[in-house]
């Protein structure tokens, strides 16, 4: 059994994605970086709702940014938190799946 200190850190990390703004921001961002405003606008959201949970989502180390000019880019971390993603759209639409292809049977 793991210690009860990498517990409470894996718990930790994953109430980042226990937020459907934040899980609205990842997905805006897992395919290419974007600033504040271009996340804003394909969240539908203002922009400092946006910068709000940018920090958190930072702070957990699941995005990072960079400045470009006055401008500052956020994407996705690092390879990990992209497969993380990926599996958890997987596994989602899964269920989806089942359910269409038992409703097609009726």
């Amino acid at each position: 059994m793991k210690k009860q200190k990498e517990i409470d850190k894996i718990a930790d990390f994953f109430k980042a994605f226990g937020d459907a703004t934040r899980i609205k921001i990842i997905l805006a961002i897992k395919d290419e970086e974007k600033c504040v405003k271009d996340i804003s606008e394909k969240c539908n959201m203002e922009i400092s709702a946006i910068s709000h949970q940018l920090s958190t989502l930072k702070k957990k180390n699941i995005v990072k940014s960079r400045k470009l000019g006055k401008e500052v880019l956020y994407t996705i971390s690092d390879d990990h938190i992209k497969d993380l993603v990926e599996s958890t759209l997987i596994h989602v639409n899964e269920e989806d799946e089942k359910w269409t292809k038992k409703l097609k049977r009726i």
